[in-house]
């Protein structure tokens, strides 16, 4: 008799997790996120501890901006695997958007601990403090990335603004340089270096970067105010203020109809 019940509880146990592998995967190639929300919460009814059930809804809750939502699916998720770096990094990523970088950062530096090579993490983390403005801890970061990818335009750029913060000019000036390097197109690196070329009174250098801004993005305004303010300044070349004075104009009468 007692054998007879232990093999039928085995048996209803595998239908129910079996039903929930079904649910999970009707969930998983549903194109509707209602859909999805409804046949993940199925499959986590079905089997309580499904880890991915509660991290595939955490997404979708994310990508919804139900936050609150994907906090407590990515926090199931990793409570059931605690070396779990996605749900870490997507409750990191929804921390970061509400403001919460404490919180970001503990979930990176379990993402580190993990793999201490994620560069990812590494940078993710360097904007969270970035937000903090610990700026010790963002060069840090983006010095770590730096050197597990040499070739992250990001990092040399992200870095830069940091070293400007510091009134740092040569090492900004450096990592912009370095980051158009890499990408040649890179308007916001042009900008602010020419921001930095200004402080220092390099007007003439300042204008070049501002002049490659308006060839790669014609409609960016900051740039045309930037030009402006190095066109106040006395002993500039008149001929080549004056090829942007027209959109000077028009970007200053655009922010005053504002």
């Amino acid at each position: 008799m007692n054998s007879k019940v232990i093999e039928l509880k085995t048996y209803k146990r595998k239908n129910t997790k079996e039903l929930a592998e079904e649910f999970y995967n009707r969930a998983f190639y549903s194109i509707y996120t209602d859909e999805k929300i409804k046949f993940y919460t199925m499959a986590i009814s079905n089997e309580p501890k499904h880890e991915n059930a509660y991290y595939n809804r955490a997404i979708v809750f994310k990508g919804l901006k139900q936050y609150n939502m994907a906090i407590k699916d990515f926090t199931k998720a990793i409570e059931l695997n605690p070396n779990n770096k996605d749900a870490h990094n997507g409750r990191a990523v929804v921390y970061y958007e509400i403001k919460e970088y404490d919180k970001a950062i503990q979930d990176y530096d379990k993402i580190i601990e993990l793999d201490p090579v994620d560069e990812n993490a590494y940078f993710n983390r360097g904007l969270a403090h970035k937000m903090q403005k610990d700026y010790e801890n963002t060069i840090k970061d983006f010095t770590k990335v730096i050197n597990l990818e040499p070739e992250d335009e990001e990092a040399y750029y992200n870095r830069g603004i940091i070293y400007y913060a510091l009134n740092d000019f040569d090492r900004a000036i450096a990592d912009y340089s370095k980051a158009i390097e890499l990408n040649d197109e890179y308007e916001s690196a042009y900008n602010n270096r020419g921001v930095v070329f200004y402080q220092l009174g390099k007007y003439e250098k300042a204008i070049d970067d501002y002049i490659k801004v308006i060839k790669l993005n014609p409609n960016n305004l900051e740039v045309y105010y930037n030009m402006a303010l190095v066109c106040k300044q006395k002993n500039m070349c008149n001929t080549i203020c004056s090829d942007y004075k027209k959109c000077i104009e028009l970007d200053l009468k655009s922010k005053g109809s504002k």
